[in-house]
């Protein structure tokens, strides 16, 4: 399920969903299509993931491992799935917003520093590496996921914050939570 709530959309994984299931796997591909098509740099892109606390593990491990395996580099490259951010000034925003994030979670893969790739000089690009945030506790987060700056959405696509939840009423209040640019109601 993706859920558009001010434009900080989010993936729920049903709690029966098991891995292996097919539920499951088309969680995991659609979370890391998201996060990676076009950097992440689209307004609808899957940004929270909300997984029942006896997955949270599983789902961040598998999608780590997906992640991990993504092919960053020159997207002029047939073999390329994630380029770079447009902007150096989007790639440091970029890792100020991840830094931020991770006083409340565990960077499970990605982080704050910009990829090492070969034949790319990380000092004169924009690359950031897909980033999943495992929050440490889920109730009780407050850190800032979105500015409001009108590219505000480009920083902060190529990562994603990993929300586990202990019971269905919770993962209703935590998506319920407005922080966004496009606050509404």
């Amino acid at each position: 399920m993706n859920i558009e709530a001010d434009s900080i959309n989010a993936a729920l994984l049903a709690p029966e969903s098991s891995p292996g299931s097919a539920a499951f796997d088309a969680f995991l591909r659609e979370v890391v299509r998201e996060m990676t098509v076009k950097a992440g740099q689209k307004c609808t892109a899957i940004r929270r993931i909300f997984v029942s606390a006896g997955k949270a593990d599983a789902v961040a491990d598998a999608l780590a491992e997906k992640l991990k395996g993504t092919k960053i580099g020159d997207p002029r490259q047939a073999d390329t799935r994630m380029g770079p951010l447009v902007t150096r000034g989007q790639q440091a925003a970029a890792f100020d917003g991840i830094r931020r994030l991770a006083t409340e979670a565990a960077i499970v893969c990605g982080g704050t520093d910009a990829p090492t790739l070969d034949g790319i000089d990380k000092n004169k690009s924009a690359f950031v590496a897909p980033t999943l945030l495992k929050l440490k506790d889920a109730g009780s987060a407050q850190a800032v996921h979105e500015g409001a700056e009108p590219w505000s959405h480009s920083r902060r696509r190529s990562r994603d914050r990993h929300r586990p939840y202990r019971a269905r009423h919770r993962h209703a209040a935590m998506q319920s939570r407005r922080t966004g640019s496009r606050r509404s109601g």
